[in-house]
Parts: C-alpha cells; sequence; structure tokens
C-alpha cells in the first residue's frame, strides 16, 4: 500500500495511541496551483489525496460489523452549533444511552480521525474500535466550549493536521440528508432530541449520561445507523483546498458544488466499485446520489494557495481567468453608490444562477458588505439586474448547463450568460 503521509501511524499498539500520536501525521500540504476544469481538478487535487483502495474497503467492512453490534454506541453530527451564540445549547461529546447501546454527538471533525488513518494505511480491528468508542475513548471532535466540557462523556482529541495543511474534508454524500422518512428532521427532532443540560446526569461510573429507559426502536437505531456510515466512511470523503485558500467558478465551497459531485461520484463507481454500492445501501443513500455524471468538462477555474486569503488567491490568477479583478476603469460595475468589480460580479452571477443564493448573502459573501437581514440586498440585486440577471433566473443553472440555458435565453440574459460561461452565441 501507498503511504500519502509523513510520519507513521499505525494500529499495531492499539487505536488509542494512534489516535494520541495523530497529529504527527504529516498531510501533503496545500500547494500553490490552478485547474480550468471540474475534470483537472480531480485529476490535480482529490485523486492523489485518495485512501489507498484496500484500506477503504477494510474501514467499510470494521464500519459495517462495528454498527451490526447490538451495544454500539454511534456518532450523530448534530447540535454542534449554538443559536444565537447560546453556548449551553451544543451538545459535542453529550452521551445518550438506551438499555443497549446509544449515541453521543458530534461535528464534521469526527471524520478527519478516520480520514488520517486511512491516509497512514491505519486500520484498527473491530475489538479495538468497539473499546475505543464503548471506553469513551474515541475523540468526538477537537474543539469545545467551557460549557460542553461540564457535562461531556467524551473528551476532544487531538487535532490531525488536515485544516491546518489547507484541506476541507468534504463528503460525497451530505451526512444530514433527509433521504427517507425516519430521516426527516421531524423525525430527528422528535427521536434524538437537543434536550435540556438538566437530563444529564452523573452516573455511578463517573461520566455524564442521558438514559433512556428503554431498549431502542427498529427505526432509530436503522436511522442511526445509516447516519453514522454517511459520517464515518472513507468511502464518503474527499479533500478540497479550504475555502479561506481557493476562489473557483463553483462558488468558492467547490467540495459542494453540484457538478463536482456528480463527477466525483462517476470516478468514485470506478475506484471503489460494488463498494460504493454495498455503502449507498447501508447508508440509506438515493441510487441518484451515487450515478454520476462526466461533467470533467465543466468550468472550475479553481485557483488556490497556501497561507494566502481566498480573494488574494482569486486576484493574484485574475489574468488567466480573463477578468480584471480592481474595479477601475471599464471593469467597473456601477452599483447606486457602490462600485462592483467585473470579477465579483461573475461570481455573484454563478453563486445566483447556480446555487440560488440570497442577494443578502452575495453582499455578504462576494461584496464584504455587512448586509442586514432586513432591508439588505440592494447592491448586489442593482448589479445582477443590470446585467440582465433578475429573479426569475435564480438558480437556474441547478437543473441546466450553462449551454443548455443560453439556448432557451434571450436578450441579456443570454448575453450574461455567454460572457460569464465564455460560451459562443
Amino acid at each position: 500500500m501507498t503511504n500519502h503521509c509523513g510520519g507513521q501511524v499505525n494500529c499495531d499498539n492499539g487505536l488509542i495511541e494512534a489516535l494520541n500520536n495523530v497529529a504527527s501525521i504529516s498531510i501533503p500540504p496545500l500547494k500553490d496551483g490552478y485547474s480550468e476544469t471540474i475534470g483537472e481538478f480531480y485529476d490535480d487535487i482529490i485523486e492523489p489525496l485518495l485512501p489507498d483502495l484496500d484500506v477503504v474497503r477494510s474501514w467499510q467492512s470494521l464500519l459495517y460489523a462495528y454498527a451490526d453490534d447490538p451495544d454500539a454506541i454511534f456518532f450523530l453530527r448534530k447540535y454542534q452549533s449554538a443559536p444565537r451564540k447560546d453556548w449551553a445549547a451544543i451538545r459535542r461529546g453529550f452521551l445518550t444511552e438506551y438499555d443497549r447501546g446509544g449515541y453521543v454527538c458530534c461535528d464534521n471533525f469526527f471524520a478527519h480521525y478516520i480520514f488520517a488513518l486511512a491516509m497512514n494505511d491505519a486500520v484498527p480491528t473491530l475489538a479495538q474500535f468497539k473499546d475505543a468508542i464503548l471506553s469513551r475513548r474515541f475523540p468526538y471532535g477537537f474543539m469545545s466550549t467551557k460549557e460542553e466540557r461540564e457535562l461531556q462523556a467524551y473528551a476532544e482529541g487531538k487535532v490531525p493536521r488536515i485544516s491546518s495543511s489547507g484541506w476541507k474534508l468534504a463528503h460525497l454524500v451530505p451526512v444530514n440528508g433527509e433521504y427517507r422518512s425516519i430521516a426527516a428532521s421531524s423525525f430527528v427532532g422528535a427521536h434524538f432530541p437537543r434536550g435540556n443540560r438538566e437530563e444529564w446526569q452523573l452516573t455511578s461510573q463517573g461520566y455524564y449520561s442521558r438514559r433512556i429507559c428503554r431498549p431502542m426502536t427498529s427505526n432509530e437505531r436503522s436511522f442511526l445507523t445509516s447516519h453514522f456510515i454517511r459520517l464515518a466512511s472513507p468511502i464518503n470523503y474527499f479533500l478540497v483546498p479550504k475555502q479561506a485558500n481557493e476562489r473557483d467558478a463553483c462558488g468558492n465551497n467547490i467540495g459542494e458544488n453540484r457538478h463536482v459531485l456528480e463527477y466525483v461520484a462517476m470516478k468514485f463507481r470506478e475506484r471503489y466499485g460494488d463498494a460504493l454500492g454495498d455503502f449507498a445501501y447501508v447508508a440509506d443513500v438515493p441510487d441518484e446520489l451515487i450515478a454520476g455524471q462526466d461533467t470533467s468538462s465543466f468550468p472550475a477555474r479553481v485557483v488556490y494557495r497556501s497561507g494566502k486569503r481566498a480573494f488574494d488567491c482569486f486576484q493574484s490568477k485574475a489574468s488567466t481567468l480573463g477578468i480584471n479583478d480592481k474595479p477601475q476603469g471599464r471593469d467597473n460595475v456601477v452599483a447606486g453608490a457602490n462600485r462592483v468589480s467585473r470579477a465579483q460580479l461573475y461570481e455573484m452571477v454563478r453563486l445566483y444562477l447556480e446555487q440560488g443564493i440570497s442577494f443578502r448573502n452575495l453582499e455578504r459573501r462576494v461584496l464584504g458588505i455587512n448586509s442586514q437581514t432586513r432591508g439588505g440586498g440592494f447592491v448586489a440585486k442593482k448589479a445582477l439586474n443590470d446585467f440582465g440577471i433578475t429573479a426569475s433566473c435564480k438558480g437556474m443553472l441547478a437543473t441546466l448547463t450553462p449551454e443548455a440555458a443560453v439556448k432557451i435565453s434571450t436578450g441579456m440574459l443570454k448575453e450574461a450568460i455567454c460572457e460569464v460561461y465564455k460560451i459562443q452565441a
């Protein structure tokens, strides 16, 4: 097997020791680069950093076997944020136990541990994995607040060097998707509620737990199993540059762009074969999410840089993108009293057409305007309207390619799409 990483961490001396040393795994750092298309981006960035195929299959078998254990404690990616900065509402590391089994809340950083180990060709035994979780020594993540630490049964762990190396860990299939009726938010809220802090009590074993004095229902276990597999399985992961380190034609969140995910799904089908289908069955993933599509020729125009802010990256590659990001001369787009650069306009067009992002969020995300929830969005709206992009166009490229959209468009809208996506009318 080929080891991608510097440093040697394995499970020969136990999973706990491997987790304690996970920070010593040196993830290959993000380097400066540029990919014109989605196909190039996959070849340049995603493919070289995927774990070894045999390692992924081993982790798959391990996770399936663990999920079948009646005493399994599942990780649930819920309640990792605080509404209105109410830190007492976060539940990372909080344990809920039934007569047998249970779940512990976490954030996406839980998956960093498995990915870092998989990239290092490290796979624990089922006994090691089960013992680490049931003994509450497998970390839920590596961030916490003072309020959380008061009632956590699971502690934070060492920090894998994924984010610090310039990467974001993306999922092919979203972990919290509503894939069937029991995955709906109403079911999750009723069966796995946030709860009041008073519900977690100190046990005789010295840890805090919320006790549900009954067996877990079949629907509850089915949901936790599929959710856990989507969260934990390395067949569902790939690395992309962090948003702070890239700028692209897909909306500066390239790991969640629909066209990128379609191409990754196609390549993963080639790479993993039946293992991807097995994952989809156990993880309750609809076939269309892993069907894949050859979007390799779609424009990505992603520039990535190590140690620089995203907008700086974009500016440094302006000539390659064929636009001038400095708001001066003919590259000015005037929106009321505000000046919007041509680069900013193009990015807002892509985000609005492809992802349906609101005018207010376009101002916050692209223009750096602290747009208010009420009364904001007018600068972005005027800039787009003046360019031929109106409310009726919102999200139109979520289901159409730019080429198909040009064929059914007229006037300023057609001209705008041709200009932004460099299509000959």
